[in-house]
């Protein structure tokens, strides 16, 4: 027997076993159907008391809910309450009762009233006041502006210089403690600087010219009336026969032929 035929017989005695169990399956008795559950029997026409009701149930559920309005004055339960004929009355629960803004904020917190007296003692944090900006106007007589506006950059102070109104002044503006070291300042640097030590030595007068031969710090200067004496800025205002005057701002010194002193 060749495998084609073996397959054969294989497969003709696995159908025989087939129809030999679908026989007996379908020779067993069929279980019993179950009883289908009694018809439900169509509602009864309401009547027209039921529909009374049901159309005042209506009218009411448009009005009632915790938002609206409506329920707040009885006159709109009283107005409903005559539609309904019979069975219980919807509105008995409502009628009597008005619905108010405090129902809905029972969970809201409330705050407590304070006790008679209570916060008298409280004492409030202090508060410093903002510090006032000082204002000065100083009249500057041996220093510019310029030599001390830098005089402040030096130092680092935090104030403001401007030129004032009158010529030679200025107006410093600031904050303690830098408005203070500012105004101590000036008073420190606008001061008289030291005089040379002169000497005249001599003076020449022809005709309209004059000069006046004079020595200052060691070094000799020849000058003309009206003229300033080179790096030093003292100017001879006046050459007479026996005298020399230097003056240099508010400064003034007298030069005399017997000595070197100013006077």
């Amino acid at each position: 027997m060749n495998k084609q035929t073996r397959d054969i017989a294989v497969l003709l005695g696995s159908l025989a076993l087939l129809g030999i169990v679908a026989f007996f399956a379908l020779r067993q008795p069929a279980p019993p159907t179950p009883a289908a559950p009694p018809a439900a029997s169509a509602p009864a026409a309401p009547d027209a008391a039921t529909a009374a009701q049901d159309a005042a149930k209506k009218a009411a559920n448009g009005h009632v809910g915790w938002l609206t309005d409506d329920l707040r004055n009885n006159d709109v339960i009283a107005k409903l309450a005559p539609t309904v004929k019979a069975g219980r009355d919807p509105f008995k629960d409502f009628r009597g009762h008005v619905i108010t803004n405090t129902d809905h904020q029972q969970n809201t917190p409330s705050v407590p009233a304070p006790k008679p007296g209570a916060g008298t003692g409280t004492k409030l944090p202090f508060i410093l006041p903002l510090e006032k900006e000082h204002v000065v106007v100083k009249t500057l007589t041996w220093i510019t502006p310029r030599m001390l506006a830098k005089t402040y950059d030096l130092h680092k102070l935090a104030v403001t210089l401007v030129a004032g109104s009158v010529p030679g002044s200025v107006v410093i503006r600031g904050l303690n403690p830098d408005f203070d070291s500012a105004v101590s300042l000036v008073g420190e640097l606008d001061i008289a600087p030291p005089v040379p030590t002169f000497e005249l030595s001599g003076v020449v007068t022809s005709g309209a010219e004059r000069y006046a031969a004079l020595r200052a710090n060691g070094h000799y200067y020849t000058v003309m009336e009206g003229e300033a004496i080179p790096h030093l800025g003292w100017r001879v205002t006046r050459i007479s026969a026996g005298s020399v005057r230097l003056d240099k701002g508010k400064q003034t010194v007298q030069l005399r032929l017997s000595g070197g002193s100013p006077s």
